[in-house]
């Protein structure tokens, strides 16, 4: 990006950011997807596949804005961002105190919900960095 000319570097601030969250995100994913395929595992949960929905559909709005002039599909998913969040916060039901752990199995399933839960919030918190940026590219 730096190598070409001044006359065509429009807002590289603006893309350099996003391609650094673009990649912190496919590193995320690729820590998430290694966890899942080399440890044994629960079934996927409906909170799993409802997470990773919301996070493919950023995504695609972030896509579709970087294909749009003006930023109009926005609007709606930014006013579902903060319901989007606090459904994603629920995995994170570790800091309870009261959890009382019976067996080795239960620890482990819980200490699993814990890390992927994390690492689901973790990349929706990226995906929506990204909309946010993607929104203030002029696409001129």
């Amino acid at each position: 990006m730096a190598q070409e000319p001044k006359s065509k570097q429009r807002e590289i601030d603006k893309v350099y950011e996003l391609v650094v969250l673009n990649h912190t995100f496919l590193s995320s994913l690729s820590s998430l997807s290694t966890y899942i395929q080399h440890q044994k595992t629960t079934e996927t949960s409906e909170q799993f596949k409802e997470a990773t929905q919301k996070i493919e559909k950023k995504l695609g709005s972030v896509l579709q804005g970087l294909k749009e002039k003006k930023g109009n599909y926005v609007k709606d998913s930014v006013e579902k961002e903060t319901y989007q969040q606090e459904r994603l916060s629920d995995f994170n039901f570790l800091n309870n105190k009261n959890l009382k752990y019976e067996t080795k199995e239960t620890a482990r399933r819980f200490q699993e919900a814990h890390l992927v839960g994390e690492q689901l919030q973790w990349l929706f918190d990226i995906s929506c960095k990204m909309l946010k940026l993607s929104v203030t590219v002029n696409k001129n």
